[in-house]
């Protein structure tokens, strides 16, 4: 199987495609759905585009929770695996309101995020490739440190003005080719307003 190694770049990297694209996000630009057991911190995906007007007339039993809607910012993205298991493979599945959900990340939220700011930091336990098409611009995140993280969801509804912690900067890269993204596990990811993530740290860069 294909190894989930955030180092991969160039062709070790597309050769994750055969593996990532068995668990495909449709369209992940389009709004998704997310549902959080929070006795487990499991986060099930709905891998079909589903609206915030479909979620909310969507019943959910205990212990499930709705846990909102996001667009990604990426052209093409999938799961290596579910969170927890051994191997690469198919994501654990179940079906909820006749859809399809899928077992998709493992939040640590004990203690809850950390703050810096505007900004919220959680670290994520997932397995997750992106892709990104070749002649668009894309954001990339970087800290005093010189971590990178790339944009992964915009902002839903109205953008409202992006306010940073001192010290941090958005850089903005055309891309001359495709770009994949296998992103670490655990993966830290970097919320503001909006729903608006950023999510690495990059090893690598286009």
């Amino acid at each position: 199987m294909a190894s989930s190694d955030p180092a991969l770049e160039g062709s070790a990297a597309e050769s994750l495609l055969g593996d990532w694209c068995r668990n495909p996000t449709v369209s992940p630009r389009e709004p998704h759905a997310e549902l959080l057991d929070p006795t487990t911190h499991d986060v099930w995906l709905a891998p079909e585009p589903m609206g915030a007007a479909e979620l909310a007339a969507l019943a959910v039993d205990p212990p499930l929770v709705k846990a909102g809607v996001g667009s990604g910012a990426m052209d093409r993205a999938g799961f290596l695996r579910s969170p927890g298991e051994a191997v690469d493979g198919r994501l654990r599945e179940r079906t909820i309101g006749g859809r399809r959900w899928q077992l998709v990340a493992r939040p640590e939220l004990a203690g809850g995020p950390r703050r810096e700011g505007p900004a919220r930091i959680l670290l994520v336990h997932k397995h997750h490739v992106l892709e990104y098409d070749a002649g668009r611009e894309i954001e990339l995140l970087v800290l005093p440190d010189g971590a990178r993280f790339v944009q992964t969801t915009v902002p839903v509804g109205e953008r409202a003005s992006r306010r940073l912690p001192d010290g941090w900067r958005v850089e903005r890269l055309r891309l001359r080719r495709t770009w994949t993204v296998p992103l670490p596990c655990p993966t830290t990811t970097i919320w503001f307003a909006g729903h608006e993530s950023f999510q690495g740290p990059l090893s690598t860069l286009p």
